[in-house]
């Protein structure tokens, strides 16, 4: 069996497509070929329709029909076309009877034989049942009696039909037509056929048998309407039936004397809807229907119209609404992908998309870890994507180091996941103990974090790393007194008159060096965000991955520590200024910075919160360190006049000492000059 089912502002779901199948089952008897059905399905108003049409043995047979449920219309639609094949098929057996009577021999009868008394040959009774009109032609083509006697189901009245395949839509008897095509084949065989007196004797003694048949029809009728008017029929037990796989109208088969009206339950849900048809003595059954426009549970149309006489008892279909047809979607694998190729495969595959995010220890950041739901859901249920904040990283909580030895120091730093640094200092007090750290007691330290303790020895223990200060513009003496008391004698000649000014050079050099390579790492780093074609957050948006964006802002962090603490060791005017210049850029900016986890700490220093950096958005990350970042753009100027500064300044030690070792310039003078120098540059 092929069928092919169209729907027009109408889906053909699986469930159309099974049921009409189904039904197509009772055409299939009428040919031994494969049978061939087209069916249309479409909604015109509040109706809808059901074209059906197929082709039996080279005759078309097409039936259309228009009811408020679309199962109601493709019950009729087969009931026509089963109809037509078989009145084509009974006037195909007509003609072939009426060409075959040719060759029958005309029997002749004594005429004894016409002495037939009038008697009553058979007497048979029927079960009279309410149905519709539809529903009695197809019993009676069905069946081989020659007449069918029903109560209307509509009209409560009895009809009558003969088995013919002419019964009409309004009364129950043969059609005139077929009546007139009778008579013509008649008057054709009495043209064709010369039947003498004799032959017209027999003919009156064969209607006479048939007027005798038409006596009993009559009689069972008047029969069948007193036993209707005594009330003799027996109505079944109401049972309220639930189905969904069929359309079916079931009529109650009871002969009941009571009748009711049916209510109108269109538009009622069904708790109510049953509850209507309940109160006035009605069942029903039901059929599950897809709807876009009427809601689920709700009553789309009902299978005997409003207002309708039936016999108690009697089930009404409802066709109820399933709600909107859900179409279900395999939710794609998206584990171990970035964040923005996952949305961008869930959106494409008719999802929503929401992101939560958790740390990880077996998923690299930015990638996710888990999707909720997964398997088969419905199109445009919001997916849930888990995306991977990387290894969890813990914050300790510092205690008080001060008072500690060296050794429990650095066993306590190790314990809680913090490294050591540890330098030395002289003093009259108790040696070997802790006596400061960079990070007091309650202070959150990020897991990882150096933490640098100061520890006292006697002098001549003290292996240290000299800061220099700026010796620039101070008498040979001075500057003698200063390297003896940092403990630097070692390095001095006998002949200081020579030396003095050489060292002093090569020290003050080393020095401006470090502040100047500093500098410069500071405005390299701030330039990775002031770049105009910088593309670092164009990359982050497009693959989700922003662990550069993480990376470099660190680098900006440590950079400005480092020059700030470089800055720190040198003692002079300009260095001072160059620090509060640092200082400034952040606190005005601390609003912005302090979003991504960026603080000023009371040293002057900065400290990062990498937990909260992670957690900011875009925006948030633009705003602090974008390509209008004012505290980057205001970053890279500094380091930018500082390196400027520090190179002026190595050029000056260099040529600034006589052959006796006096600076030929005064402090004043070269404040002057650097001063100069970075005002000119803004």
């Amino acid at each position: 069996m092929n069928i092919k089912i169209t729907g027009k502002d109408l889906k053909a779901t699986e469930a159309i497509k099974e049921y009409v199948e189904k039904k197509c089952e009772r055409l299939q008897k009428y040919t031994e070929d494969e049978l061939d059905v087209k069916a249309t399905i479409r909604t015109e108003g509040n109706t809808q329709v059901a074209e059906i049409s197929t082709n039996i043995n080279g005759n078309i047979y097409r039936a259309v029909s228009e009811q408020k449920d679309l199962y109601a219309s493709i019950d009729k639609d087969i009931d026509i076309v089963e109809g037509q094949i078989r009145k084509m098929k009974t006037k195909k057996e007509k003609q072939m009877t009426s060409e075959s009577i040719k060759d029958y021999e005309i029997i002749s009868f004594n005429e004894d034989s016409h002495q037939v008394e009038k008697e009553v040959l058979k007497t048979q009774y029927y079960e009279v049942r309410p149905m519709s009109v539809e529903d009695a032609k197809l019993k009676l083509q069905d069946s081989k009696n020659m007449f069918l006697t029903f109560v209307n189901a509509d009209t409560e009245e009895v009809n009558a039909g003969e088995n013919d395949d002419a019964l009409s839509d309004d009364d129950i008897f043969l059609e005139d037509d077929e009546n007139e095509d009778s008579d013509n084949e008649l008057q054709e065989d009495d043209e064709d056929v010369d039947i003498d007196d004799e032959d017209n004797d027999k003919l009156d003694l064969i209607m006479k048998i048939i007027g005798i048949g038409i006596a009993v029809i009559i009689l069972i009728v008047t029969i069948f309407v007193i036993v209707k008017l005594v009330g003799s029929t027996k109505s079944p037990k109401n049972e309220n039936t639930e189905t969904v796989s069929t359309t079916e109208e079931t009529v109650s088969t009871a002969n009941s004397k009571d009748t009711v009206t049916v209510p109108k339950v269109e538009g009622m849900t069904k708790d109510a809807a049953v509850k209507a048809l309940n109160d006035v003595g009605l069942g029903y059954k039901q059929v599950v229907q897809s709807s876009k426009t009427v809601a689920k549970d709700t009553v789309i149309s009902q299978g005997t119209k409003a207002g309708a006489k039936v016999a108690k008892n009697t089930q009404i279909i409802l066709t109820i609404s399933g709600g909107e047809e859900v179409v279900n979607t395999t939710v794609p694998s998206v584990t171990g992908e970035s964040e923005s190729d996952a949305r961008e495969k869930l959106e494409s595959a008719g999802f929503k998309v929401s992101v939560d995010y958790d740390y990880s220890s077996t998923v690299d950041e930015g990638k996710v870890i888990k999707a909720s739901p997964s398997g088969s859901v419905a199109q445009g249920t919001t997916v849930t994507i888990t995306v991977s904040r990387g290894k969890q990283i813990k914050n300790v909580t510092m205690a008080n180091l001060v008072g500690k030895t060296e050794s429990e120091a650095r066993q306590w730093l190790e314990n809680n996941g913090l490294k050591a640094n540890v330098s030395y200092t002289t003093s009259s007090g108790t040696y070997g103990y802790v006596v400061s750290s960079d990070y007091s007691e309650g202070t959150s330290v990020p897991e990882g974090t150096t933490v640098t303790i100061t520890v006292s020895h006697k002098q001549e223990e003290v292996k240290k790393t000299v800061t220099m200060i700026n010796l620039v513009g101070k008498t040979e003496q001075d500057a003698i007194k200063w390297i003896k008391d940092n403990g630097l004698t070692s390095l001095l000649s006998k002949k200081i008159d020579t030396s003095t000014s050489s060292l002093t050079k090569k020290l003050q050099k080393d020095a401006y060096k470090n502040i100047k390579d500093d500098a410069d790492s500071v405005t390299e780093n701030a330039a990775k965000f002031t770049d105009e074609k910088s593309t670092l957050f164009a990359d982050a948006e497009r693959t989700g991955d922003y662990s550069a964006i993480y990376a470099d802002i660190k680098s900006v962090v440590d950079s400005y520590n480092k020059l700030y603490n470089t800055l720190g060791k040198t003692s002079s005017s300009i260095n001072t200024m160059c620090s509060n210049l640092l200082k400034e850029a952040v606190k005005e900016n601390s609003e912005t910075l302090s979003a991504v986890g960026i603080a000023l700490k009371d040293d002057g220093s900065l400290s990062i919160d990498e937990n909260k950096l992670k957690a900011a958005d875009t925006d948030t990350l633009k705003k602090a360190f974008g390509t209008s970042s004012e505290f980057a753009k205001r970053l890279g100027i500094i380091g930018s006049n500082v390196s400027s500064l520090a190179k002026a300044n190595i050029n000056y030690v260099t040529n600034s000492y006589t052959s006796s070792g006096a600076a030929s310039n005064s402090s004043d003078d070269l404040y002057s000059l650097m001063t100069s120098k970075f005002n000119s540059r803004g």
